[in-house]
């Protein structure tokens, strides 16, 4: 994928590029700038700083990596936060856009950078963040490489993110609904023993005045294909269940000639319909290109669920049309996974921006997709 959300030591990774905040004169102070110096050689990388004599906020410089097992040192030069109105968030999206760029015409095809200006500069975490991966999003839409956003907890990640506390909302109320009030008691205590799921009132005690969560409906497999959306659910008859059908050996070989479409025939039959470009739904949905090819090549391919899911976001469709589209992959969303839970959270919303879904699955410890 290429966008990798990880917890880590930025000092750690190995990338062509690692990117460091700095100040606008390039003296090396404390945090990741200092971890990273200490690994590269800090007199020789200060003297580097040095030559180059400084860098205006909201751009980047490149150094040699020296000692550090990289090609390369960025140095970012964030704004200090000074409540907002003075374009520091201009500052900050141009700062990570600008580092970025400079990896890549040096080179770089893999770059790694934690966030910037949160620290001693006093930005916030929480606008940081959306700032940050817009920037790195609007890079991947224009180029080809992978860039990994380090967090050195996943506390920094959910730091002043409202998102989350309404993610946990809909976790609770999922638990309550499902599992009884014992059962999400005992999640609760797991959650915030782990440091996931920020504090939220019970269910029971929301007022009776308050419009209830939106929550996911049952899903039909009963679906067929339909020119009206992607598939059409069919009516219920009531009263007796109909007898199960019996499956004649001899008609084995019909039934297999009359195959379902696979899930890639209807990926792709769905980008034709919505007038989208193979280009605009890899991007959307974090995959390589070399990934997708995979698609394109093989209407048997079988994707894994994480696969799966981010072609669901990518595609923009609603819960129903997802549960159906991942039935073809032969996955279902089930209430007894947090990473599946966490998922429909976002269809049931209509949010489809798979940057803010992977944000989430991160924060709650689960595999990213893509």
């Amino acid at each position: 994928m290429p966008l990798h959300i990880v917890r880590d030591d930025i000092a750690n990774m190995r990338t062509d590029a690692v990117i460091v905040p700095a100040n606008p004169k390039l003296l090396i102070g404390g945090g990741a700038g200092e971890a990273v110096a200490r690994i590269a050689g800090r007199g020789r990388l200060q003297a580097a700083c040095d030559e180059i004599g400084g860098c205006a906020v909201g751009k980047a410089v490149v150094t040699p990596a020296f000692d550090f097992p990289a090609n390369m040192i960025v140095h970012a030069v964030g704004p200090v936060w000074k409540g907002g109105e003075s374009g520091e968030a201009d500052a900050l999206f141009s700062c990570v856009s600008e580092a970025l760029r400079a990896a890549s015409r040096a080179g770089a095809e893999t770059m790694a950078l934690p966030l910037l200006a949160t620290g001693s500069f006093g930005f916030p975490s929480g606008l940081a963040i959306d700032i940050e991966t817009r920037a790195i999003q609007a890079f991947l839409d224009a180029c080809e490489a992978d860039v990994w956003l380090v967090f050195y907890d996943r506390a920094s990640m959910r730091a002043g993110r409202s998102m989350f506390d309404a993610i946990a909302e809909y976790i609770d109320d999922v638990y309550v609904g499902e599992h009884g009030f014992e059962a999400t008691r005992a999640f609760r205590d797991y959650a915030s023993t782990e440091g996931f799921v920020p504090h939220v009132a019970q269910s029971s005690a929301r007022p009776s005045s308050a419009p209830p969560p939106m929550m996911a409906p049952s899903p039909d497999f009963s679906a067929k294909p339909s020119r009206g959306g992607l598939f059409k659910r069919k009516r219920k008859r009531k009263g007796a269940p109909a007898p199960a059908p019996t499956l004649e050996p001899q008609s084995l070989a019909e039934r297999l000639a009359q195959l379902d479409e696979s899930f890639a025939q209807t990926v792709l039959r769905l980008i034709d319909e919505r007038g989208l470009t193979d280009v605009e739904v890899y991007k959307r949905a974090n995959m390589s290109r070399q990934l997708f090819a995979k698609i394109r090549k093989d209407d048997g391919y079988r994707p894994t669920k994480k696969t799966a899911c981010a072609l669901v976001f990518a595609l923009g469709l609603d819960h129903a049309d997802a549960v159906a589209l991942l039935a073809r992959a032969g996955f279902a969303l089930s209430h007894s996974s947090k990473f599946d839970v966490i998922v429909e959270y976002f269809l049931v919303n209509d949010i489809h921006d798979i940057f803010q879904v992977n944000e989430a699955l991160f924060a709650y410890d689960q595999p990213l997709l893509g």
